[in-house]
């Protein structure tokens, strides 16, 4: 708690009191500049927040983790991402590595584009199918959810005495594009549930249906 609180605003207010001080600058102030001068005799300390949407799409990120997003036709062939019309099925698949040895309660979030729907809820059991045979193997999620707008798997990453289990993973999914209209594609992202320094981000794009 602060005592004795004496501040000299740029703006032309002064502040005397014994309790903390909020200050939430309008965008002007903060164009033109805010400066405030302590006339107490004790230390002032501050602390800033910011929150907002970014201006542009962040780039890809590999804090410990790396995670890419394909998307494929049924039959294992290339996604046109100009070219999708309505009712479309496609086959997402999320592939990634945890880059260091370490354990890892690992969490992929998958958000949709507003014009998908997830179709099918796992592909981890038919990937030796004729269908999609072409899929890479599978890794198994401890604990998933198909959402409205999002996909989001659960899985662990540890060391045994036989070697690594599941640094290199693989998680496939269903959607089909329902609406018209030219979407963002939000990025992929992948963090330790734990220790969110470790985590990665893939990269952004847009779709039209």
């Amino acid at each position: 708690k602060s005592s004795g609180l004496k501040l000299a605003m740029s703006d032309g207010n002064n502040v005397a009191q014994d309790k903390d001080l909020y200050l939430m600058p309008a965008a002007a102030s903060l164009s033109t500049g805010l400066s405030i001068t302590n006339n107490g005799g004790a230390p002032v300390y501050a602390k800033a927040s910011v929150t907002g949407v970014p201006k542009e799409d962040l780039p890809a990120a590999d804090e410990g983790f790396s995670i890419s997003r394909t998307i494929y036709r049924p039959d294992g062939s290339e996604f046109d991402p100009a070219q999708v019309k309505q009712n479309d099925l496609f086959v997402v698949l999320l592939t990634g590595q945890a880059r260091e040895d370490l354990d890892h309660q690992a969490l992929i979030t998958d958000l949709l584009p507003a014009g998908f729907e997830i179709e099918v809820a796992s592909l981890a059991n038919v990937r030796q199918t004729g269908d999609y045979g072409w899929l890479p193997e599978l890794t198994q999620a401890s604990y998933v959810e198909y959402r409205d707008d999002r996909f989001v798997a659960a899985f662990d990453i540890y060391d045994e005495e036989s070697g690594a289990r599941n640094r290199q993973f693989a998680f496939a999914y269903l959607v089909r594009a329902v609406t018209p209209g030219d979407y963002k594609l939000p990025a992929p992202a992948i963090e330790d549930m734990y220790k969110p320094t470790f985590r990665g981000r893939g990269s952004a794009s847009r779709v039209q249906i």
